[in-house]
Order: C-alpha cells, then sequence, then structure tokens
C-alpha cells in the first residue's frame, strides 16, 4: 500500500506507533487549527485545496518513487506553480534511457 499507514478494513494503523489513527479526530483538529489560523475550508488558499494537493503530490510521488527504484533527489524543491522539476526530469531520463 503505502510506507505511511496500512488499511486493514477501513482502520489506519500510525507505522511508528502501531495506534488506530482515528480519522474524524484527525479532520476534527485541522479543522480547528485552520479555524485558528483564518484559513478558509474551501478556495484557492482553503484547507481541501491545500490537504487534497498535497495528499495528491506525495501520493504521485510514492507511486513515481516506487517505479524508479529511489527518490528522484532529496533536496526536492518547487517551482514557484508547485511542480517538482526533480521528479519530472527524473521520469524523463528513466523514459529516454538515460542515467
Amino acid at each position: 500500500m503505502s510506507e505511511f499507514t496500512t488499511e486493514v478494513t477501513g482502520v489506519m494503523i500510525d507505522p511508528v506507533t502501531g495506534e488506530i489513527i482515528d480519522q474524524k479526530e484527525l479532520a476534527e483538529r485541522l479543522l480547528a487549527q485552520a479555524k485558528e489560523q483564518g484559513v478558509s475550508l474551501v478556495g484557492p488558499g482553503g484547507l481541501l485545496n491545500q490537504l487534497t494537493r498535497n495528499v495528491l503530490e506525495t501520493a504521485l510521488e510514492a507511486k513515481l518513487t516506487e517505479h524508479l527504484g529511489a527518490r528522484a533527489r532529496p533536496d526536492t524543491g518547487r517551482s514557484q506553480h508547485g511542480q517538482r522539476h526533480e521528479v519530472q526530469d527524473r521520469a524523463d531520463r528513466d523514459r529516454s534511457g538515460r542515467d
């Protein structure tokens, strides 16, 4: 599955502590923190937008890492638009057969 959690019949287990992750409690904590910091729930800079982007980027990077065999670079940076050029460069090299 992933290096972060293991899913067993809909239950997420913390791989470090072995404890069950209460997803509802986690969501409530995130909402409370966003409210405290003045972050809206929806919209371009909203909590849902940020979470969705982070989850998708992390999942895609994990899949690329799994496919390519190693992280592209440990210093993965982002352009001003949030794109990860290092991962894309590695994928391009892999496709072209160059190292």
